[in-house]
């Protein structure tokens, strides 16, 4: 078994990111997020450092659940989710821009985005190396 034909990455897509179309909810223009790959090196250095500040901010070696949460949305809007095309919040156009992401990314109500949003940056196969048909010799 060749590792790199099966499981490779492609470093590109993993730090740039990848097109991931949003399910049809029977919109005209369905939506489409752009993310990159979680746990790259820009999210661990930003989580790094966003956990360092909030430890000597609170002089705590260990952070709560909410300072936790507030550092790893923050680090996804910066790192993770890189842009989206065709997001609506009740029925109006919501442009992208890291202070839009981290209020989609916190808001209680989206708790379900933000998982699509993790998921979809933790599929391997969105940053492959070769496409699956390459591996399998399938079109």
């Amino acid at each position: 078994m060749d590792l790199l034909a099966s499981y490779g990455s492609n470093l590109e897509k993993a730090h740039e990111g990848v097109w991931i179309p949003l399910p049809d909810t029977g919109d005209k223009k369905p939506g489409s997020i752009r993310v990159a790959r979680m746990w790259n090196p820009r999210f661990k250095e930003a989580f790094r450092k966003g956990t360092n500040v909030a430890k000597a901010t609170t002089g705590s070696k260990a952070l709560d659940e909410d300072d936790l949460d507030a550092i790893t949305v923050k680090c996804l809007a910066e790192t993770i989710l890189i842009d989206w095309k065709g997001i609506r919040v009740d029925g109006k156009v919501f442009k992208y821009s890291v202070d839009n992401a981290i209020k989609l990314l916190s808001d209680p109500r989206l708790l379900d985005f933000r998982e699509k949003v993790v998921g979809e940056a933790s599929n391997f196969q969105n940053y492959r190396l070769h496409s699956l048909e390459e591996t399998t010799g399938k079109s």
